[in-house]
């Protein structure tokens, strides 16, 4: 009995080492799987976050690019009104020139004439372009 009592106090001791040390492995993996989930807690709240500002990011960016486009094109459409005005400018140029061209020919043909008939065909010139 004695023997059995003594294996029974050395197998009792050593299971009781043996026990503290599991339930010490255990507490300190429970540590370990709380530290665990907080750490995936943060990195899920901060990907999460991320994920917002990125969101938020591209719908900025997507407004500002809209916004540009929108611009590009009231450019587009003014530049489009500058060369037509340009194309009518030049227009009125060349008439402009052209009736230079031809008051500049008058004035040679009245220097050309006499006088006395000078006074005269002004006044008729006159009163056609009055008419």
């Amino acid at each position: 009995m004695k023997i059995i009592e003594f294996l029974k106090n050395v197998f009792s001791d050593s299971l009781q080492k043996e026990n503290q040390q599991l339930i010490a492995e255990i507490q300190e993996l429970r540590q370990q799987k709380v530290e665990l989930n907080h750490t995936l807690y943060e990195k899920t709240f901060s990907e999460d976050i991320q994920r917002r500002t990125d969101r938020e990011l591209i719908s900025q960016l997507e407004k500002k690019v809209v916004s540009l486009s929108d611009r590009i094109k009231a450019m587009q459409s003014d530049v489009n009104s500058v060369y037509q005005l340009n194309d009518e400018l030049f227009k009125v140029r060349q008439e402009l020139q052209q009736k230079m061209s031809e008051i500049e020919e008058l004035e040679r043909f009245i220097d050309c004439l006499p006088n006395e008939f000078r006074a005269v065909w002004v006044q008729k010139k006159l009163k056609d372009s009055e008419q």
